[in-house]
């Protein structure tokens, strides 16, 4: 398979040539590479062709975008189904099996400006992992905000519901004895 030209055209532009897109036979998947040097002369052997490319071009991995919207689970090959254009933590159901960490960051992008703008929204060079930075921190401030509230509300519940035995008061019923609660 090829990239195609187009889209290969307009990712280079909006990054000012730093990123390029190329179709790896080795993983059937189209690899968004940066580039962060000159190109090697003489690179070690024994690497992989994916690999081998890189370092003989000068770029580094950034992402893989897969064709469709299942993935092979990183830990044990099992195939994963993918959301659509939204990160998020997939389930890997034989790794959870196995007991193992199941959860898996991924998305599905693709080939559009969908994908071009997430690579901008990640972009250390345009200030954008300060604003992501800065998201994330507010998210999970936020989380953790819910999550205390939460615990003072069960803990306010309980001490409502028990307040007559923290407290001390008798429960008295019609008959003039002494009712306790289980």
């Amino acid at each position: 398979m090829t990239v195609p030209e187009e889209f290969a055209q307009r990712l280079e532009s909006a990054f000012d040539g730093r990123l390029r897109i190329r179709w790896s036979n080795a993983e059937g998947a189209y690899h968004v590479e940066q580039r962060v040097a000159r190109a090697l002369v003489n690179f070690p052997a024994g690497t992989t062709d994916d690999e081998a490319i890189r370092l003989r071009d000068g770029y580094h991995l950034i992402m893989v975008v897969r064709t469709g919207d299942r993935m092979p689970c990183p830990r044990c090959g099992a195939t994963v189904k993918v959301p659509l254009r939204t990160s998020t933590l997939v389930t890997c159901e034989p790794c959870r099996q196995r007991g193992l960490e199941y959860r898996i960051a991924a998305a599905h992008y693709p080939l559009d400006d969908t994908l071009i703008d997430h690579l901008k929204s990640i972009d250390p060079l345009r200030g954008m992992s300060k604003a992501l930075r800065a998201k994330v921190e507010a998210h999970n401030a936020a989380l953790t905000q819910r999550q205390q509230q939460a615990v003072l509300n069960q803990l306010t519940d309980k001490a409502n519901d028990d307040f007559a035995q923290i407290a001390g008061i008798p429960s008295v019923g019609y008959t003039g004895k002494e009712l306790t609660l289980p």
